[in-house]
């Protein structure tokens, strides 16, 4: 049953004959203000009609959060209730939300894409999934983490916001893959034939696309033209069969999408993904090797499985 107010006090306050006390406490409580003195008199008043009504109000669990763009507290921003000192706090939260006084919302977005990623390890060996399955669950009980309160925050949502949030979904489609953590994204999706989780986000909950939304959809964009032609003409996306369920070779098609294995027959020992002027081949000599030099170099005679197991 669903009381107002008034009804829920009626309902506190039992009866002279009545000997049963009812107790009940209301959460997430907030008021606003635009300056200290306004903030106290909202106090001073809440006081009294606690007072009136038999509630209390728990001073120690009771914050102020001043919206401010940097500073230290002023003096006057100490505000009390029935004489003690409300603590003055940087961040605070309210219905599930991070609240910063620096008017951003990245702390926010830091913490729910920390705790997503966290949560993506719940599903156990993604990389024994087909993709198809791996994005579902990835959609199932990952991206509510994320998209937790999106639709009120999204317009205030900035380009470092966007790219902290995707983060949530890259790592996970990393290990569903089998690349290593430094993989460049725009591969990633390309494998996975994916868009990254604040387009999926946008399309799902139908939001506007914001001046900070439409930079980061075209450093996606212009990304993702930079990709090499040949990275397309690779085994894992000429042959999509890597992609079912318990494909025993997913990890070395695609690692040498991502990388060609370039750094186990190139003459520069150190792992390094692009290839540059002074790459030379050591199998057939060649100078200024590419990326995916390993499928055109005549002198290679070995599997790409076993370059994926070569020291």
């Amino acid at each position: 049953m669903f009381y107002t107010l008034s009804d829920l006090i009626k309902q506190l306050r039992p009866s002279n004959s009545d000997s049963t006390r009812i107790y009940a406490f209301a959460d997430d409580t907030a008021a606003s203000a635009k300056t200290p003195a306004e903030l106290q008199t909202v106090c001073n008043k809440l006081s009294d009609w606690c007072l009136a009504n038999g509630l209390a109000v728990n001073p120690a669990k009771t914050k102020v959060l001043k919206f401010r763009r940097g500073g230290r507290f002023g003096a006057a921003d100490k505000i009390a209730y029935r004489g003690s000192l409300l603590e003055n706090v940087n961040t605070a939260y309210y219905l599930g939300i991070k609240l910063a006084s620096g008017l951003s919302f990245y702390q926010h977005v830091k913490e729910k894409t920390a705790k997503a990623i966290a949560a993506s390890f719940s599903v156990k060996n993604p990389h024994l999934l087909s993709v198809k399955t791996a994005l579902a669950l990835f959609e199932l009980k990952v991206e509510p983490i994320v998209s937790y309160g999106i639709s009120v925050l999204w317009k205030h949502l900035t380009l470092r916001d966007f790219t902290c949030m995707e983060k949530a979904k890259t790592s996970y489609l990393k290990r569903c893959l089998r690349v290593c953590k430094s993989t460049r994204n725009r591969l990633v999706y390309e494998l996975c034939d994916t868009f990254p989780l604040p387009v999926d986000i946008r399309q799902k909950f139908k939001l506007d696309i914001t001046p900070d939304y439409a930079q980061f959809l075209q450093v996606f964009l212009q990304k993702r033209e930079e990709i090499s032609p040949e990275f397309y003409e690779t085994p894992a996306m000429t042959n999509t069969v890597w992609t079912q369920a318990n494909h025993k070779d997913r990890h070395v098609l695609t690692r040498h999408a991502s990388h060609g294995f370039h750094f186990k027959i190139c003459s520069q020992q150190q792992f390094h993904e692009r290839a540059g002027e002074g790459c030379h081949c050591t199998l057939c000599n060649g100078s200024n090797i590419g990326v995916y030099h390993l499928m055109q170099c005549t002198a290679n005679h070995r599997s790409l499985r076993d370059w994926a197991t070569a020291l």
